[in-house]
């Protein structure tokens, strides 16, 4: 039996002062299973470069940080494309969290 004191934690939990549960912070990925998320982002990558390819682009996977946060570059003519900001969200973005759940976020580099 736990009892709840206030600051404490237990079983993996906090509780705050007013003893409401705080959640821990989302585990951070280990560099074993980054590993395994990297192909998996550069297949969703695939899908979506040859329409940025056509526009004289390119998009490259930089990393994954243990935060599960894919850092991804847009190159070529997407550097100085005025659209680009919408490339990433409504294309890279979306298309790289629907393939990979895993992935929390998506930044462009």
């Amino acid at each position: 039996m736990n009892h709840v004191t206030s600051g404490v934690r237990h079983d993996n939990l906090t509780f705050n002062h007013k003893c409401h549960i705080v959640m821990p912070d989302p585990s951070l990925y280990t560099p074993e299973e980054i590993a395994k998320l990297k192909p998996r982002v550069e297949a969703a990558l695939d899908k979506i470069r040859p329409a940025i390819q056509m526009d004289g682009g390119d998009a490259d996977l930089i990393d994954i940080t243990p935060e599960g946060v894919a850092i991804v570059q847009l190159r070529g003519h997407c550097e100085s494309c005025s659209l680009s900001p919408m490339t990433m969200k409504l294309g890279v973005q979306r298309l790289i969290l629907e393939d990979v759940p895993e992935i929390r976020a998506v930044e462009q580099m």
